[in-house]
């Protein structure tokens, strides 16, 4: 095992921080989207920036995960604790595939004074919640991993 395992295991704790870090300040941002703070289409670019920092962290983790598994035992991969994050992550991808990317397409070619930004907003806002959420459980299914085993 040696080195390698130490510093996959930094490389999937830092990816880890980089995933979940702006994913805090995702809810917030769709909130000043939908109260119509600030300059909207700033506020839905910053969370497009977030989207990419989150998706490339998200595969690091996934890669860096499955060297840790491979240079330790893949048995793992059967406890429970990891089949809840595996479910929790395929959920978190179908709320971005299918609420957060459309909402932010369709904010973007939407003026505030339509009739639909309110609707397509809000749900901007739940869809981010709802990532928030996932991720933040992966990351306590992660922290409580030892004593789950």
């Amino acid at each position: 095992m040696g080195y390698y395992w130490y510093w996959l295991r930094i490389a999937h704790i830092l990816a880890a921080v980089v995933a979940v870090g702006p994913l805090a300040l995702v809810p917030w941002l769709a909130g000043q989207v939908v109260r119509g703070g600030g300059d909207s289409r700033a506020m839905l670019r910053t969370l497009q920036i977030t989207e990419y920092f989150y998706t490339r962290a998200g595969w690091l983790l996934i890669l860096s995960g499955a060297a840790l598994f491979y240079l330790t035992d893949w048995h793992q991969a059967l406890h429970a604790w990891f089949l809840l994050c595996v479910g929790l992550f395929l959920a978190d991808n179908v709320v971005e595939n299918r609420v957060r990317e459309p909402a932010i397409a369709n904010l973007a070619n939407l003026a505030k004074h339509d009739p639909t930004w309110r609707a397509t907003a809000l749900r901007l806002q739940r869809g981010t919640l709802v990532q928030t959420v996932t991720a933040g459980l992966i990351l306590l299914l992660m922290l409580l991993r030892p004593s789950m085993v």
